[in-house]
């Protein structure tokens, strides 16, 4: 994509800052001692800074002597190749007025700092359940680790026929990252994969108990992950997202025109926005996402994977802050919309919503309780249950629910393609998942239903030796599942009843041809 078009001047800029400081070190100053709830409380703000205030120019000191003077306490520095920011606290004399700081000569944009959530939740396995399963342990069951893998690729046995499992393709899940970060590589989860285990880039703000690690055996655990073989890093999610995407720049450089797919298992909440901040909070957002379009215009085969949202409602026409659990008067990025276009050849990632396994005897999966949902989804995958590695409990799998889990499924699927398919670029791959998907197999309520009835599976050219299921292996397969000895019984006597039928067909058939053979004889030189 060669313009932006929810902000068409920032991708031009962003490229020239990009070329001009393409190699430039990710810088980053914290305050000593800085608590989180200290970094990211009401009172704190992100002040970006103008193109001729960089960070160690001289108009860069004035503008540190105005927010000292104006009592505002710097408590983070960060340059990269994409912005110059500051993070600072207003409440230490309680700055009213937030255009005192926007008024300040080299200040580009003053807004409330963004909270980093998690769009994940554990799930607790549902009645009835049983089985274990050797490779995932007792937190999972053998009918939710099934119904994961068939409902994702259409076989009965996980994994059994699927070639190209990711090799040649680096995926990148940038999340929260685990707090044993030792411990987590060394799972067998993370040692185990064909790809080798996962590269880490650390940062000490992004810690947390199993959400990254889930995500990633996910996707590519040598356990349950359909792309075991793909090259994997984790990037932990840190306070400055255009580091992180100078990060994710810099991986692209090393895959020497590989596939590099970033699964984007979360949301920046902007919380507690007030009407004259929406206008800055809104530039923001739209820097961050051309910062995204600015990468893939670099790295054609680049592509963001972006869980939905797990607030149940429709970000697509949202045209200010809306609150929800947990967040009042909130945006969200880069989940939220506004009515401008959002078809995936729109914005720069695809955004991934979640359905729960089939429930009805027609088939249709029902798009799950917590997803987000509407036309600017572009596409479901299956996010209810899934099995995953808990690394809060030792490295067990456990059964887990979440858009953050149908988003790195979805990126799975992509790297299976790009695995096939390596000469494919970004947007030939996304299409082509997108064209194959199942159409109108979702069960929608009737807040929901006018979304896009999209469900990812793995297209059948992409595994090998798959033979394709009739209804009736279909159906013999769900009555040996279920241990249903009627269904097995009634199936019998109509294989039966086929074969009679078949059998009384064809005698009479013989019956009757050798009376026209006996009947059409004739003596010599009648002709």
């Amino acid at each position: 994509m060669d313009e932006n078009p929810y902000a068409p001047s920032l991708v031009p800029k962003l490229k020239s800052r990009l070329a001009k400081r393409g190699n430039s070190p990710i810088l980053k100053w914290i305050a000593p001692k800085l608590k989180k709830s200290q970094a990211f409380s009401k009172s704190v703000y992100v002040v970006q800074l103008s193109a001729d205030a960089e960070i160690g120019t001289p108009k860069y000191d004035r503008v540190e002597e105005q927010l000292s003077e104006k009592g505002a306490r710097i408590i983070e520095k960060h340059s990269n190749r994409f912005e110059d920011t500051l993070i600072v606290d207003t409440d230490n004399n309680g700055i009213g007025n937030i255009e005192l700081l926007r008024s300040i000569n080299g200040v580009d944009i003053v807004y409330p700092r963004p909270i980093p959530k998690a769009l994940g939740m554990t799930k607790q396995l549902k009645n009835g359940l049983t089985g274990d399963i050797n490779d995932v342990g007792d937190a999972c069951s053998k009918s939710e680790t099934r119904n994961q893998a068939s409902i994702l690729d259409h076989i009965t046995a996980p994994f059994a026929n699927i070639k190209n499992r990711g090799e040649g393709v680096h995926i990148v899940v940038w999340d929260f990252l685990p707090k044993d970060r030792q411990k987590f590589a060394q799972n067998p989860d993370m040692l185990n994969r064909a790809g080798g285990p996962p590269t880490i880039y650390d940062d000490e703000t992004a810690s947390e108990d199993m959400h990254g690690g889930a995500v990633c055996s996910t996707c590519c655990g040598s356990g349950v992950g359909l792309a075991p073989a793909s090259k994997l890093s984790i990037i932990g999610l840190t306070s400055s997202v255009t580091g992180d995407l100078s990060i994710i720049d810099e991986i692209c450089k090393d895959a020497n025109g590989g596939a590099v797919i970033v699964n984007m298992s979360f949301a920046l909440e902007f919380q507690n926005v007030k009407q004259e901040d929406i206008p800055d909070a809104k530039k923001s957002m739209d820097t961050l996402t051309a910062a995204m379009d600015t990468l893939k215009a670099l790295h054609p085969k680049l592509v963001f994977v972006v869980a939905a949202g797990n607030e149940s409602l429709n970000p697509c026409d949202t045209k200010g802050p809306v609150s929800f659990s947990g967040c009042n008067d909130c945006l969200m990025w880069p989940q939220s919309r506004y009515g401008e276009a959002y078809g995936w050849k729109d914005v720069p990632f695809v955004l991934v919503g979640a359905t729960d396994a089939a429930k009805n005897q027609g088939g249709d999966r029902e798009i799950a309780s917590f997803s987000n949902f509407g036309k600017c989804v572009h596409v479901f995958a299956h996010g209810s249950p899934v099995c995953s590695l808990d690394t809060s409990k030792g490295g067990d799998y456990v059964a887990i629910a979440g858009t953050s889990f149908s988003s790195p499924l979805f990126a799975s699927m992509l790297a299976l393609y790009f695995s096939a398919k390596p000469e494919s670029t970004a947007d030939q791959a996304v299409g082509y998942m997108i064209e194959n998907a199942e159409k109108g197999t979702i069960k929608f309520t009737q807040d929901s239903k006018d979304s896009l009835n999209r469900f990812a599976i793995v297209p059948t050219e992409l595994n090998a030796g798959k033979i394709k299921k009739t209804p009736i292996t279909s159906f013999l397969e769900s009555g040996v599942e279920k241990g249903n000895i009627h269904t097995i019984m009634t199936l019998l006597l109509i294989i039966f009843a086929v074969f009679f039928v078949f059998y009384i067909f064809r005698k009479r058939s013989t019956d009757k041809q050798k009376n026209i053979i006996k009947n059409t004889r004739r003596a010599p030189g009648t002709f």
